[in-house]
């Protein structure tokens, strides 16, 4: 009863696994085949199991069934096979697969008659004892059977050879699975009967051979389906480890126990057969462990030649990666690491900075696609055939994507393993999680590659620049050195005519040369106003001209401000009626005496009026001078209501020719060399500029020295 639910688990899984592996993929062909391939298995077991262990009159079809069904299975097994591992891209095929298939299927459909209307089972069903003649099956039957497996086997030990990657993978484990199905049933139908006198124990055996095809149905649906779900090398190692402890302990262990117990023993129930095997299972129980542990160290040097801890190899490339702003030197020293740990047959890098011509059409097919770790094996889609060509023309089998939060920098690719493994899910992992940090790494070094190469190509610049600027500096001071010139030339070559100018004019102004009208002397007036104005403006010239040469200095001596002032005021008032500008002065009286030069104080401070005068609205302007002595301060000031200076233009407007628009057009003939000239002085004599603006409401222009200028000060100090 034990058995035959057991059996029943054991066809039932098998089944199962077939009908999983079919709802997986339907339009799979080699899911299909595995199917049928698991009905035939299953219907072979079934059939066998019962044919050999219960005698009746079905036992004469069972047998039937038994002989047909294994042939199907092998002839179902090698369809899957030639599905499975023979690729409709392989351009050499050992078997034309459609015709094959019709031709196999047909002599089955013979070999099966044969059998059904042949094989005789003779003998006395009450007794148990029948005699199966097999002379009359063909050795054809035999021979067909038998070259199943045997392609079967070519197959897979060629096709081993030349996949790689998970294909490889896929035929190791179907391999495995074989091997180990093979095994158990030469055991139990070869060497167990041998070994065995006893039929009823070697019926029990064979549950050890159905037990075997359904680890090796399980391989193959692994092998098709689920192996991406794990790393399946644990599965290998551990089913191969147990398996092989499984058939040391029945080989070392069980069979001398049953060999002795039913020649020595003759199955008598004595203390001492009980004494046995309780000692016997008390030994297998003590060695069972070590056993296991061996097997387990053994597969393991097998399968985990190459095992790695994946934080290890991070934190090496954490360390190597600290510091490094070198591009090559990243690249050289991760791939050193990563191909020390992975073994592929080669990799590289193929940024997109610097893609060789060849790599573009790589480049190009892996950035269509989404995925930040492509695998060759899973490239199985139609949208994804020609990145799938080009990888497997390449010898491509991982392309890892070098991704940072905004850009895409390449990837690094890798052949397959030199084991000619496929890369496990531990590997993916270390990649995946290896992929960041690179690529944060390799960003920083190419951005710092380029700031250097930028720096490099500024620094010429800008040397190229710099003696240009030099050349036009060298031409801008001779020209401005010609020009001072020029201006100092023209300045003293001016002065002389325009001093007996205003000499003569004086001269007739005063009665010298006549007695003159009101008229001529109003006339006259003016055009001794205009030649002060003339000899004022030549003199600002010379004093810049001075200033340019270096040659510029104050003339200090004893000077009452508020005179010097009040004589100015006075000068300009003439032309202040003329504008209709009121202009108002307050002299101070007892005003100490300062330290200054007065020639140069008095065009300061006849600039500022001036200005005030010309750039002041024709109606209700007004000018107001002050001359005040403060806490520490001697202040003057001009204040007018006048155009004001642009806020914009206000930095500017005590450099040297300049001039603000509204004044322009004010005032087209002026030369915007007095509050240069004023600026020059001020700060020469120790003072400090007053400047206040508003557009369109007015302006003060004024200056202020400490009272340590005032005499009396100076000479106790002296």
């Amino acid at each position: 009863m034990f058995l035959s639910v057991l059996i029943s688990i054991i066809s039932a899984g098998i089944v199962l696994a077939g009908l999983m592996a079919l709802l997986r993929g339907p339009k799979r062909a080699q899911n299909r085949w595995f199917f049928i391939f698991t009905i035939f298995l299953a219907v072979w077991i079934v059939s066998n199991f019962l044919d050999s262990n219960f005698v009746n009159s079905t036992t004469d079809i069972l047998l039937k069934i038994d002989f047909s069904s294994i042939l199907f299975t092998a002839w179902a097994l090698l369809q899957f096979t030639l599905v499975f591992l023979i690729r409709n891209a392989d351009k050499k095929r050992l078997i034309h697969t459609p015709t094959f298939t019709i031709t196999s299927f047909l002599l089955n459909v013979m070999f099966s008659l044969l059998i059904f209307l042949n094989l005789v089972v003779t003998g006395d069903i009450s007794t148990g004892k029948l005699i199966v003649d097999y002379m009359s099956l063909s050795w054809a039957y035999i021979f067909v059977f038998l070259a199943y497996f045997v392609i079967v086997f070519i197959i897979l030990t060629l096709k081993s050879r030349r996949s790689k990657g998970l294909e490889k993978s896929a035929v190791k484990i179907i391999y495995i699975g074989l091997l180990i199905a093979l095994l158990t049933n030469i055991f139990t139908n070869l060497i167990f009967p041998e070994l065995f006198s006893v039929r009823s124990t070697v019926k029990e055996l064979n549950i050890i051979g159905y037990g075997g095809l359904l680890f090796m149905t399980l391989m193959i649906y692994i092998a098709i389906t689920t192996q991406k779900l794990f790393d399946i090398r644990i599965v290998i190692a551990r089913s191969v480890g147990y398996v092989l402890s499984f058939a040391v302990i029945v080989v070392i262990y069980v069979t001398p126990t049953i060999l002795i117990s039913t020649h020595l023993l003759n199955y008598r129930l004595s203390v001492a057969k009980i004494l046995y095997l309780v000692a016997v299972t008390c030994i297998v129980a003590i060695l069972f462990q070590p056993l296991r542990s061996f097997f387990n160290k053994l597969t393991n040097k097998v399968f985990y030649r190459n095992y790695y801890e994946i934080q290890d190899v991070i934190d090496k490339l954490g360390n190597l990666l600290v510091g490094s702003v070198d591009p090559e030197e990243i690249k050289h020293k991760t791939l050193e690491l990563l191909t020390g740990v992975l073994k592929p047959s080669y990799a590289k890098y193929l940024l997109l900075v610097n893609a060789r011509e060849g790599d573009e059409q790589i480049i190009h097919g892996l950035s269509m696609t989404n995925k930040e770790l492509i695998d060759t094996d899973e490239l199985s889609s139609s949208a994804s055939r020609h990145l799938y060509e080009a990888m497997v023309s390449n010898n491509i089998a991982l392309a890892l994507r070098l991704r940072t939060k905004h850009d895409v920098l390449g990837y690094i690719i890798f052949g397959y393993q030199k084991s000619g493994s496929s890369y496990s899910d531990v590997d993916k992992r270390l990649l995946s999680i290896a992929a960041a940090e690179i690529a944060i790494s390799l960003q920083n070094a190419l951005r710092f590659e380029e700031i250097q190469r930028f720096n490099v190509t500024l620094q010429a610049k800008v040397d190229e620049a710099t003696k240009e600027l030099k050349k036009t500096n060298e031409k801008l001071r001779a020209i401005d050195e010609t020009k001072d010139d020029f201006i100092s030339l023209a300045s003293h070559q001016l002065r002389t005519p325009l001093s007996i100018i205003k000499g003569y004019v004086n001269m007739v102004i005063h009665g010298d040369a006549g007695k003159i009208n009101e008229q001529q002397k109003d006339f006259l007036e003016l055009a001794m106003l205009s030649s002060e104005n003339m000899v004022s403006l030549v003199t600002e010239l010379l004093n810049i001209s001075r200033i340019t040469s270096g040659k510029f200095s104050l003339d200090v001596g004893p000077v009452n401000l508020a005179d010097v002032v009040d004589a100015e005021v006075k000068k300009l008032a003439n032309m202040a009626d003329s504008r209709k500008v009121a202009l108002t002065f307050h002299k101070p009286h007892d005003f100490p005496t300062l330290l200054l030069d007065e020639e140069k104080i008095r065009q300061v401070i006849a600039n500022f009026i001036d200005n005030a005068i010309y750039y002041s609205k024709h109606k209700n302007a007004k000018i107001d001078v002050q001359l005040t002595s403060e806490d520490d301060d001697i202040v003057f000031k001009v204040i007018d209501n006048g155009i004001g200076v642009p806020l914009q233009e206000r930095d500017h407007l005590f450099t040297k020719f300049y001039r603000a628009k509204n004044a322009k057009f004010v005032r087209p003939n002026g030369t915007g060399v007095g509050l240069y000239l004023a600026k020059v002085v001020i700060n020469e004599e120790g003072g400090n500029l007053i400047f206040e603006s508003k557009e369109g409401e007015g302006s003060t222009f004024g200056f202020k020295f400490n009272k340590n200028k005032i005499i009396q000060n100076t000479n106790k100090a002296q």
